[in-house]
């Protein structure tokens, strides 16, 4: 049975403002998310799924590219997984010195 997928407000708006300023990568993040339907915890190419330690109640995170985090939580009784967040982080130059 398929999974259900809500998309929380804070994350909805930071996919809409991405779709205005980068379409083909909001269709990209999209798809990872309608991907998650089918399964939300296995790991597999093109899906990066990793728990979150110490979030309560268990949050899991996808990761696209270097710079877009994806952050959801499951509900194995109602199938539902709840997008809670979109996070795209700056690009770094690199975090050791030289």
């Amino acid at each position: 049975m398929p999974y259900e997928i809500t998309i929380k407000k804070r994350a909805n708006k930071v996919l809409n403002k991405f779709d205005r300023l980068n379409h083909e990568a909001a269709v990209i993040i999209s798809d990872r998310i309608k991907e998650l339907s089918i399964d939300p915890y296995t790991p597999r190419p093109m899906m990066d799924i990793s728990p979150i330690a110490g979030s309560n109640p268990r949050k899991y995170r996808i990761r696209i590219g270097a710079q877009t985090r994806i952050e959801y939580t499951v509900d194995d009784l109602a199938h539902i997984v709840d997008v809670v967040d979109i996070i795209i982080t700056k690009r770094r130059n690199t975090d050791y010195r030289i």
